[in-house]
């Protein structure tokens, strides 16, 4: 299929003004995302500027994916791992964020902040994190405090919206904390993860949606897991990873693991706690070809964070980044130029001791190679909100999951 498209696309820079963020960094809370002491106050974005959001990111992102240069014909490239992904950046003065496009094609990135056409200010929101499809049909993202500003909610809810923008679908609509949505591959369906009641205790499961909001399932729990955090397909939807941590009669564990798409046969990949360290993997991310995962390994022991990449079988793990700074979150995306996979991920590797957060993106090849910063600026640049905060050391912020009862000492970091 070729295609014609001019892509008269401007590159905008948002203001580099001193940011005093509250957002909150604890995945595992009682309430919405609210950590003692945070003081997270929001202004909640309106149904119409949340439509236009997702409308106007996907039309963005949809003209992206086809824009080669100028008029040049060029082939649309499979969807498997799109050229462009969607990234949250602060708004200076504020606790909301921009969502924000970005193109890889070649050593050039190219974003493309969303305006509201009926101010012309650009969109910003309290979002935790934003997804496209691999289609570029749609967008998924959490909100907190709804999307009627005359009725705000308490809660981090999940919304699924179209390209056309004609339809706007909230997916969770509950007291129960609905954060890290992704995609399966036909973009029928979210994974994402949920605070839910197990017995007296609240814990932090994987729960797979209809777009529609329908459909549920709660996902169980590996044996001896206490809780899963964000979850990602397999590009053939056959199987999903997701972190999950917890003891069993002989292993403390907290690491990546491989499970069937309906949740069975759970195949413990990594265990961070087996390697002397105060450590867990997260946020894992499968290769197009779907032969390898990504993710990243948090060391609280020094505050550092670093890329790994291995074998859907747990084989060949390699460390890819160098333990500068804390490196979370990878995404792989298809460089538009070579259609060969590059790792994207956030990192402060460059302003560690800058006295405030400023995360950029980065990129590399697969066997760590390539390492090129995309974007600068003194902001918070990143995938999710899992750094966003106020401070240069990664390490002062509340822990995502309590770790197992043999290790109280770690239910902080502080």
């Amino acid at each position: 299929m070729y295609v014609e498209v001019n892509c008269p696309l401007e590159s905008d820079v948002c203001p580099h003004k001193e940011l005093v963020a509250c957002m909150p960094r604890d995945r595992h809370l009682s309430s919405p995302l609210r950590s003692a002491g945070m003081g997270l106050h929001l202004r909640e974005i309106s149904m119409k500027k949340l439509i236009i959001t997702l409308a106007a990111m996907t039309a963005i992102a949809f003209l992206l994916l086809h824009c080669g240069g100028s008029s040049t014909p060029v082939v649309t490239p499979p969807p498997a791992q799109a050229n462009t992904v969607a990234f949250l950046q602060q708004k200076p003065n504020s606790t909301l964020l921009y969502p924000v496009l970005g193109r890889l094609s070649g050593t050039t990135f190219t974003t493309t902040m969303i305006k509201d056409p009926s101010t012309g200010s650009y969109v910003s929101a309290a979002i935790g994190s934003i997804v496209l499809s691999a289609d570029l049909k749609k967008a998924t993202l959490e909100v907190f405090g709804g999307t009627d500003n005359n009725s705000p909610s308490n809660q981090w809810d999940i919304y699924v919206g179209t390209i056309d923008g004609a339809t706007l679908t909230q997916v969770t609509n509950d007291a129960y904390v609905d954060i890290v949505p992704h995609f399966n591959p036909t973009g029928t369906k979210v994974i994402f993860t949920s605070e839910r009641p197990v017995g007296s205790d609240m814990k932090l499961l994987t729960v797979i949606r209809k777009v529609d909001g329908t459909g549920e399932q709660i996902l169980p729990l590996p044996a001896g897991a206490e809780g899963t955090w964000h979850a990602t397909f397999s590009p053939d939807g056959s199987k999903f990873a997701v972190e999950a941590w917890g003891i069993t009669d002989t292993t403390v564990f907290d690491g990546i693991f491989l499970m069937n798409a309906d949740g069975s046969n759970p195949t413990m990949l990594t265990n961070a706690d087996g390697v002397e360290c105060w450590c867990e993997d997260e946020n894992p991310y499968f290769t197009s070809d779907g032969s390898h995962i990504v993710f990243n390994r948090q060391n609280w022991t020094n505050g550092s964070g670093d890329i790994y990449i291995m074998n859907t079988d747990g084989s060949e793990l390699t460390k890819l980044t160098d333990g500068s700074g804390a490196n979370f979150d990878p995404v792989i995306v298809r460089d538009a130029v070579t259609s060969v996979d590059q790792i994207l991920f956030s990192s402060n590797r460059a302003n560690v001791n800058a006295g405030k957060v400023s995360f950029d993106l980065y990129k590399m090849n697969l066997d760590g190679t390539g390492l090129q910063q995309l974007t600068t600026n003194n902001l918070y640049d990143g995938f999710n909100l899992e750094h966003y905060d106020d401070t240069a050391t990664p390490s002062v912020r509340m822990h995502h999951h309590p770790h197992t009862p043999v290790r109280p000492e770690h239910l902080l970091r502080w």
